[in-house]
């Protein structure tokens, strides 16, 4: 190397290039360039910390850029990638998280606006010396273009005195070191001709809906997504030839391939559809708007149809007809909820019948029976490893909490068991605890006790059970008890006598309501309207 050569060669030194490291996000680097490498200074430095800076100790994970023939010798031996020799001409299609550079004093500015031209289309990290004139003084064109992207790109800036003062080449000169991050943004002609075809969706995001309608917006985003995805599907179709079989002789396996997940179509568009329709139905079924008035059974039943639903495009079409669906299982739903429960308490679980029930002559059958306002249930709220299943629990109450809301003729409320579950677990106090319509008190050999607020509720409850059981004569509630016969007033005297029969039918309140109120199982009106 002669004099000319050492003219613009300063070894960084190791302090230096720990202050280089400091500024750097290495949680986001996995490839790195050095330019003007030098002896491999820089490079050195960073295998011999890389367990430190959580990198890759291998060399072949830096690229390295070298002018100087000799210093370039010296870094292949080294076992350095030496991927060119001037930085300036430099050109790549690789992708670097990182250019960590000390560049010739006399030309900085040239390097630097070289890596920030390189890292403009990947994005990624610069950290880079020069000389502090070298932007202290604008004096030309090229330091003044540097200077502007400086400002324009943020540039965090710090000068040092005396950095090579003790270096293995000295100098006094004042070093400026600079650190740059720059945003990758992917550029897409597929998604920028997308854009320019429908005006209507241009500000379109994964963060931004387009409509103040969430359900409205929600299909638009669906659509726009599988447009962009069919488009994609498109271009790489027509362009698979050139990237999978050209050399197909020289070179029998394709390097790039375009594949769907979570799918077994074979038909690339058409399962790339499927896959995302499944996708929004699900996020659809996931809103509460659309689940907090099903029961638990009702909630798994519609997300059983997710695959079925792959097969319907996500229109607000389709979305109408699924509210419709909805509207009718909850009606369904409730009257369903009321005799699961009813039966709950009563027919499934003999062993505790005797506490929970009341035996009364019922109609044409002597076996019939209603719930007491005490009552037991299989809960069996701990799992095997004694963990509590706080889920499962608050499933099972506000089962119970939307039936008994129905009876009572209130809207549901479907955020207070969980939060009741919830702080049970947290303060571990299983005992009497006030749920609304009751309070429970659950245990841990796996069973529940249920205590009843209202007794009007649960003789609503009684009523609706045992008429749908065939306990309670076709006359009852229609009919006065003077106009019954004699079957059926014993049936009257057994359940509840006289008196409290005359009492409901002057109360029409104390009677299971006939029709149903949408209000009263909290049915959202925008659902309830798509079915008047």
């Amino acid at each position: 190397m002669n004099q000319n050569d050492l003219k613009d060669f300063y070894p960084t030194p190791e302090n230096l290039v720990s202050e280089m490291s400091a500024l750097v996000e290495w949680s986001r680097v996995n490839t790195i360039l050095e330019p003007s490498a030098g002896k491999g200074s820089i490079a050195n430095w960073i295998i011999e910390h890389s367990y430190r800076l959580n990198v890759s100790d291998q060399k072949s994970c830096i690229d390295v850029i070298e002018i100087d023939p000799v210093l370039r010798a010296t870094l292949k031996g080294l076992d350095y990638h030496v991927v060119y020799n001037d930085f300036l001409t430099f050109e790549t299609m690789k992708r670097y998280d990182l250019i960590i550079m000390n560049p010739p004093f006399s030309n900085g500015e040239q390097h630097l606006l070289k890596a920030i031209s390189l890292m403009q289309r990947t994005g990624g990290q610069i950290v880079c010396l020069l000389n502090a004139e070298t932007i202290n003084n604008p004096f030309s064109k090229t330091r003044k273009l540097l200077q502007q992207e400086l400002e324009n790109r943020s540039a965090s800036i710090s000068y040092i005195e005396n950095a090579f003062i003790d270096a293995e080449r000295k100098t006094s000169v004042e070093i400026a070191l600079v650190y740059i991050s720059i945003e990758r943004k992917p550029a897409s002609i597929i998604l920028d001709n997308l854009r320019s075809k429908q005006e209507e969706i241009q500000h379109i995001s994964s963060q931004n809906l387009i409509d103040s309608d969430p359900i409205k917006a929600l299909v638009q985003r669906y659509e726009f997504e599988v447009k962009a995805g069919i488009s994609l599907i498109e271009n790489f179709l027509a362009m698979k030839p050139i990237i999978q079989d050209s050399l197909k002789n020289e070179y029998t396996q394709d390097i790039l391939d375009l594949k769907l997940h979570y799918t077994n179509d074979y038909d690339t568009e058409n399962g790339y559809i499927r896959a995302v329709r499944g996708k929004y139905w699900e996020a659809l079924f996931n809103r509460k708007d659309f689940s907090k008035n099903l029961t638990s059974k009702q909630k798994n039943d519609f997300f059983s149809r997710i695959t079925e639903m792959r097969d319907y495009d996500f229109s607000m079409y389709n979305i109408e007809e699924i509210k419709k669906q909805i509207v009718t299982s909850i009606f369904d739903g409730i009257e369903e909820a009321i005799l699961d429960l009813f039966n709950d308490f009563t027919q499934r679980f003999s062993t505790d019948n005797a506490q929970n029930i009341h035996y009364f002559t019922g109609w044409k059958t002597n076996k019939a029976y209603k719930v007491n306002a005490k009552v037991i249930i299989p809960l069996y709220a701990w799992n095997s490893w004694g963990m509590f299943d706080g889920h499962m629990v608050a499933d099972k109450l506000n089962d119970i909490n939307k039936v008994f809301a129905y009876l009572a003729n209130e809207p549901i409320d479907d955020v207070s068991i969980p939060i009741i579950v919830e702080r049970m677990k947290k303060f571990e106090n299983f005992k009497n605890v006030d749920c609304g319509y009751f309070n429970i008190t659950i245990y841990k050999k796996g069973t529940a006790h249920i205590t009843f607020h209202n007794s009007d509720l649960l003789e609503k409850f009684n009523i609706f059970g045992c008429q749908h059981k065939g306990w309670l004569p076709p006359s009852y509630g229609k009919t006065k008890y003077q106009e019954m016969n004699n079957e059926e007033k014993s049936v009257i005297d057994s359940y509840e006598g006289e008196g409290a029969y005359n009492r409901k039918l002057k109360d029409p309140e104390h009677l299971l309501p006939r029709a149903y109120n949408a209000l009263s199982i909290g049915v959202d009106q925008t659902l309830l309207a798509s079915n008047m």
